[in-house]
C-alpha cells in the first residue's frame, strides 16, 4: 500500500483492532530486510523500506490517514474517494467494510499506517495472517452484516474470503456476488485488470448513489460492462462487455 493524503475527511476514527495490528508490527519490525525480502517476495528496495514503516509503527512514528485513502490498487483508484464529500464520507463509513492484513477489518475513515504484509504470510510458521485473523472477524463480521439488513454485497477479492469462516458467514447472512466478465467468442472470460476496475467503480456508486439495496446496483454501467440478466440470479450479478 500506499499513503496518500489528498483526501478531504470529515472526521477520522481509531482501527477496533488496533492493539492487534500494533503486536502484528512488533514481530514484523524484528525481520531483517532479508527475511523480509524472502517472506514478501520482494526486491532489496522495498524490503528496506518496509522495515522502516514496521519500526515507525512500532514507536508511534508513522503517519496516519484514512483507510480508504491509504490504498492504491486499481480498485481503490477507481473509488477515489480523493473526490468524495463529507456525506459520501458518511456513507461510506457506514457501509464499507475493507479486510487488512494488518489491521483486521477496517473502516474507511480509521486512521492506519502505510504497511506491506500479505494474507498468506507466516509469522510463526504455523499460521498465515489469513489465519490468525479468522476467529477474532467471523462472528464480528456477520453481528455488523446483520445489523445493516443482513445482505452483503460482495465486491472483495476472493483472497478477502480467507481472513474469514466463509462457510459460517454464508450460512447466517444473504450474499450477493458481482462478478464482472467479458463476452469473447460467445464464451464469458474474466479480465483481472477489468475486474479490479469494474469492483472500484461499482463501490464508487453505490457510495454517490446511497445505495443499500441490491436491486439498484442492477443499473451500474461502465465502459461498457452492464447487468446481464441472463447469466445472473438472486444472489449472483452478472455484468458483461461484449
Amino acid at each position: 500500500m500506499a499513503v496518500r493524503n489528498e483526501a478531504a475527511v470529515p472526521y477520522t476514527t481509531e482501527p477496533e483492532f488496533e492493539s492487534i495490528a500494533m503486536e502484528k508490527a512488533a514481530v514484523m519490525a524484528r525481520f531483517s530486510d532479508v527475511a523480509l525480502m524472502e517472506m514478501l517476495k520482494v526486491n532489496d528496495k522495498i524490503a528496506s523500506r518496509t522495515a522502516e514503516q514496521y519500526q515507525l509503527i512500532r514507536n508511534g512514528e508513522a503517519e496516519q490517514i484514512p483507510a480508504l485513502a491509504a490504498y492504491s490498487g486499481a480498485v481503490f483508484k477507481r473509488i477515489d474517494p480523493q473526490s468524495f464529500d463529507f456525506d459520501d464520507w458518511r456513507f461510506a463509513q457506514d457501509h464499507l467494510r475493507i479486510m487488512s492484513s494488518l489491521y483486521g477489518l477496517l473502516r474507511p475513515l480509521d486512521r492506519i499506517s502505510a504497511y506491506r504484509l500479505e494474507a498468506i504470510v507466516s509469522l510463526d510458521g504455523k499460521e498465515t495472517i489469513a489465519e490468525t485473523w479468522r476467529p477474532v472477524l467471523t462472528d464480528k463480521f456477520i453481528a455488523l452484516v446483520n445489523q445493516s439488513g443482513g445482505v452483503l454485497l460482495d465486491l472483495a477479492s476472493e483472497e478477502m474470503r480467507l481472513f474469514l469462516d466463509w462457510p459460517k458467514v454464508c450460512s447466517a447472512v444473504r450474499i450477493v456476488k458481482v462478478d464482472f466478465y467479458e463476452r469473447r467468442g460467445g464464451k464469458l472470460k474474466s479480465v483481472t485488470m477489468y475486474a479490479k476496475m469494474c469492483r472500484g467503480e461499482m463501490t464508487r456508486y453505490v457510495i454517490r448513489n446511497r445505495i443499500d439495496n441490491p436491486e439498484d446496483v442492477k443499473a451500474f454501467q461502465w465502459d461498457g460492462f452492464a447487468f446481464d440478466p441472463h447469466e445472473s440470479n438472486e444472489n449472483h450479478l452478472v455484468f458483461v462487455r461484449g
